[in-house]
């Protein structure tokens, strides 16, 4: 039996398969919603507390990027075939490097009162990449990602 370790391989690889496509879908398209710039721009034009307004700006965003990667990861499941396992473990494992990778910014002795709001903008960026790169799975027609 092989090691966990190298067993994961394939799984850890495939979470992050696309790479290439995502940077470049990332410089030719819109990163953050216009309602969330949109929000954002309001919310630090604000006098009250621009902190907790940010951070609502960040759930919405999030909420609206995780329902486009929840779509991304059904249709690449379903695309991947006998790989599914594979890819529900490199899945895992995606979020459990999205969660820590995170979590750093949530620390406020060290990146002050906006830590949460950085964090939540992290969430938001690793789930953008992590569908962009879900959806090398499934290319449309045209060959484009």
């Amino acid at each position: 039996m092989r090691p966990s370790w190298i067993a994961a391989g394939p799984a850890i690889a495939a979470a992050f398969v696309g790479s290439v496509a995502l940077a470049q879908t990332l410089h030719t398209e819109p990163f953050y919603s216009k309602a969330y710039d949109r929000c954002m721009a309001k919310a630090q034009a604000s006098h009250g507390y621009p902190e907790r307004e940010m951070g609502e700006c960040n759930d919405a965003e999030w909420k609206r990027r995780d329902a486009s990667l929840n779509a991304a990861y059904l249709k690449a499941l379903a695309r991947v075939g006998v790989a599914q396992d594979d890819l529900k473990a490199a899945e895992r494992a995606w979020i459990a490097y999205r969660d820590a990778d995170c979590a750093v910014y949530q620390n406020q002795g060290e990146f002050g009162t906006l830590g949460g709001v950085d964090a939540g903008r992290c969430m938001i960026d690793r789930t953008i990449e992590r569908t962009e790169a879900l959806k090398a799975f499934f290319p449309d027609s045209s060959g484009a990602r």
